[in-house]
């Protein structure tokens, strides 16, 4: 995500709410979630389970640790396809539900241009 992304995305996500924000403790995924981090007046949590070739089960228990909550996950493509099943288009958000069968995309916010 571009630096326009990302300064956009506390508008994209302005109707979600949201309670923590977390990100891969890569840089670019840090920086993508940083403009949402400062309007919200929220801190910035850096996971490793988030991080490129995390293990599934490190995912699996954070997602069970935000269950109930609005929350902003920054992750890696190899990440999404794990759990969704699916790849994402660079850029893209993703809207999703953890449940007890996995995750389930409910809505798709295209990369703004």
């Amino acid at each position: 995500m571009g630096r326009r992304q990302a300064d956009g995305l506390p508008a994209v996500l302005q109707g979600y709410e949201i309670e923590r924000i977390l990100s891969s403790p890569y840089h670019r995924c840090v920086q993508t979630v940083e403009p949402l981090a400062a309007e919200r007046h929220l801190d910035l949590e850096e996971r490793t389970a988030l991080a490129e070739g995390a293990p599934r089960s490190e995912v699996r228990s954070l997602l069970a640790e935000l269950d109930g909550l609005g929350a902003v996950l920054c992750t890696h493509g190899d990440v999404v396809q794990e759990l969704l099943g699916e790849g994402m288009k660079k850029g893209e958000a993703r809207v999703v539900v953890p449940g007890s069968e996995g995750v389930r995309a409910t809505a798709a916010i295209p990369p703004s241009d």
